[in-house]
């Protein structure tokens, strides 16, 4: 396509005089009320324009302030000269091409150029197509800013990010880790107490002195015979003293239950014969801390009934003693007892 000829497809319909010189360009940015003056030297960006072979023709003075090349430096080259290569070798530049000669409008084209007295910057320029009064293609004008400083910043940005996300993601490793060691400690913990031949209960002292359960295991469950909502975490030690002390599990202890509340007091083990399940079992609190304690239950009724076995026995060995002497005493004739082992007499 031939880009000096009328105005092309994609427009646009704004009616402009040809671009004017650097002087007058410059003498239009002067005349800008200040405020705007003062915004546009305070960002990252210039205005340009160009004539109908896409030539610079007007720079505004602060791309000196930004690279430190004088606008004058740049009058007259063609920005095809600067997208020639880019437009050869990527999708992007061939595309912004393509919009320069079907002078159409564009916006945010990056690239990269090499400044004098700077290292490569990346670009980003946008402009529109300038026609006459009678449509006749003039130019382009438009505005660049170096992104460079800010693609820094987003790198730096970036980079503080991906340490932060790796501390994070190391923190996570960290407390996962301490996590499954916990659950994998609390496994451990909680196969043992429920493999315990001895009931075991927790409870810890609310702030309004409320004596809280945090934990139960099965044998302590089995050995009171207790109903399920009273064995479910967030129950309290006094609904289970309670509900013991209704079944008259408490009434084999001289003071019931408040002797059992003094003996938990003491840590003094007791020994009780339960009512309702017919076991003989000793309570025996041990406080842990200022706020808690653990009661154990140990099931001593095998023991108690042994122990009551061999007292029996050993009551009937007296009372047939206490017969049998009875009965010699009562005999008229002498009586010898041997062993069973074979007597010798000397004479014989």
């Amino acid at each position: 396509m031939n880009i000096d000829s009328g105005k092309g497809n994609n427009v646009s319909d704004r009616r402009m005089p040809r671009p004017c010189t650097h002087e007058a360009f410059e003498m239009t940015m002067n005349a800008l009320p200040s405020a705007v003056k003062a915004m546009l030297h305070t960002g990252p960006s210039w205005f340009w324009m160009t004539d109908e072979n896409h030539c610079l023709t007007g720079l505004s003075n602060r791309l000196y302030a930004l690279s430190g090349e004088k606008p004058e430096d740049y009058l007259g080259k063609s920005r095809m000269d600067f997208i020639a290569g880019i437009a050869a070798y990527t999708p992007g530049g061939h595309a912004h091409r393509k919009q320069l000669e079907a002078r159409e409008p564009f916006r945010d084209f990056t690239y990269q150029h090499s400044f004098t007295k700077l290292k490569l910057t990346w670009i980003s320029a946008s402009g529109d197509p300038v026609f006459d009064d009678d449509g006749v293609f003039c130019g382009y004008q438009g505005t660049a800013v170096a992104i460079s400083p800010a693609l820094e910043h987003a790198s730096t940005s970036l980079s503080a990010e991906r340490a932060l996300l790796a501390q994070k993601i190391e923190l996570q490793s960290k407390v996962d880790a301490h996590t499954a060691a916990l659950d994998k400690t609390d496994g451990m913990l909680s196969g043992v107490l429920e493999s315990m031949t001895q009931g075991v209960m927790v409870y810890d002292v609310t702030p309004t002195g409320q004596l809280d359960i945090v934990l139960m295991n099965r044998q302590f469950r089995v050995l009171l015979d207790l109903p399920y909502e009273l064995a479910c975490p967030g129950t309290t030690v006094s609904d289970v003293m309670a509900h013991c002390a209704f079944r008259g599990d408490f009434d084999s202890i001289p003071g019931g239950r408040a002797a059992m509340r003094q003996a938990a007091l003491a840590e003094r083990p007791v020994t009780v014969h339960l009512a309702k399940t017919g076991r003989t079992v000793v309570y025996h609190t041990a406080r842990r801390s200022a706020t808690g304690a653990v009661v154990t239950l140990t099931d001593i009724t095998a023991m108690e009934n042994r122990k009551n076995a061999l007292e029996a026995a050993e009551r009937e060995s007296q009372e047939a003693n206490r017969l049998l002497t009875e009965v010699v005493d009562a005999m008229g004739e002498g009586l010898l007892v041997l062993n069973g082992d074979r007597l010798t007499d000397g004479d014989n």
